[in-house]
């Protein structure tokens, strides 16, 4: 029974789960008591190295030396997942020392900063920064700090991607909601600024003026940042998982499930952002797998919102390459503003075309 969702809503979820997975999951994230059999056999080379590309591996051997199933595990399994979690804490090591000098640096320039995704999960969630490996570190800006907070990463040396300029001056104010940074040579991680935080294909947006209003105040390392609420953390990281499907997503918002959340505030925000279709398909998967963390009036209220036509376009990709555009778009109905966006995108200015083609060469 799908209850009304449409192939191509479900698309995302249905390759998620490498054989076993579906299985085990619940057991490390829920309450179940041990390994069975038939779950031990699951644990094999071909599982790992699933697991691997999955980035699950630290993770995994982390929840299997907590409950003692090391013994359970044949020596070549256990090695493989005790290797990747040594290999990861090294990497996790340098990372913290790249967050620590950004975040100082930001914070020593008076822009408050909330922390996004990875950054926000290793404070928040894993208690341990070698079972959530990061690629880039997630950071929310009020929209007035972007140029501030651009001009102090750019003095640390962090190079704007050159993707990342404007086609025409103004137009990524407008129609786009971050910015990507190259590291340093020899720093580990990228960095996307983010003054808005816009999902599948930039259809649903939360805008940082609600966010920072509920952040709560936290800290790194003696510096204060801000994590986003409970309620908006759930939101940011379905909709994520949504427009970019991977277990280890479906194992980060299981774990901000188990936060303690007021539901009525939550479904409020979730209707004041618009996004119940993609929520209600990405927790009904939740649900299926761990039956305790969705509480069924939630899936009740959230299955009765009725998408648009244009927001079933963004949810099943309708149109390919050109469904971003045409959800862009959709925003901005003033006939001056597809103008200015289609001459960004077909005639842009000459610097811009000038960094781009230095950096495809």
């Amino acid at each position: 029974m799908n209850l009304g969702l449409h192939s191509e809503e479900l698309a995302p979820f249905q390759e998620i789960f490498f054989p076993g997975l579906a299985e085990i999951l619940p057991l490390l994230l829920g309450k179940g008591q041990g390994l069975s059999s038939q779950m031990l056999g699951h644990l094999n080379c071909d599982f790992i190295e699933s697991a691997r590309r999955q980035r699950l591996t630290p993770w995994l051997f982390r929840e299997v030396a907590r409950r003692g199933w090391e013994g359970l595990l044949s020596p070549v399994s256990l090695a493989a997942l005790r290797s990747d979690y040594v290999r990861a804490w090294r990497e996790a090591d340098r990372e913290q020392q790249e967050i620590r000098q950004v975040a100082t640096a930001l914070v020593d320039a008076g822009i408050e900063t909330i922390f996004l995704k990875g950054a926000d999960l290793r404070l928040r969630l894993y208690g341990d920064e070698a079972v959530r490996p990061m690629a880039d570190l997630d950071l929310l800006v009020s929209p007035s700090q972007v140029n501030r907070a651009r001009g102090v990463l750019e003095s640390m040396e962090f190079r704007l991607q050159a993707q990342c300029l404007d086609p025409r001056p103004g137009w990524r104010a407008r129609f786009r909601n971050e910015l990507h940074f190259d590291p340093p040579p020899g720093w580990p991680l990228l960095i996307d600024l983010h003054w808005q935080l816009d999902n599948i294909y930039r259809f649903y947006h939360l805008p940082y003026a609600r966010l920072q209003e509920k952040a709560i105040p936290s800290e790194y390392q003696g510096y204060p940042v801000k994590l986003l609420c409970p309620e908006h953390l759930v939101i940011h990281l379905a909709l994520h998982s949504y427009s970019e499907p991977e277990a280890l997503k479906i194992v980060d918002l299981a774990g901000a499930l188990a936060l303690p959340l007021d539901w009525p505030f939550f479904l409020d925000e979730v209707a004041r952002f618009s996004c119940q279709r993609p929520l209600y398909i990405i927790l009904l998967a939740i649900s299926r797998l761990f039956p305790q963390k969705v509480p069924p009036f939630i899936l009740d209220r959230l299955g009765q919102a009725r998408p648009s036509w244009v927001e079933k376009l963004a949810l099943r990709g309708s149109l390919g390459p050109l469904t971003g555009h045409a959800v862009t778009l959709s925003h901005h109905l003033r006939f001056r503003d597809w103008i200015f966006y289609l001459w960004g995108l077909l005639w842009p200015q000459a610097e811009y075309l000038a960094a781009n083609s230095r950096k495809s060469r």
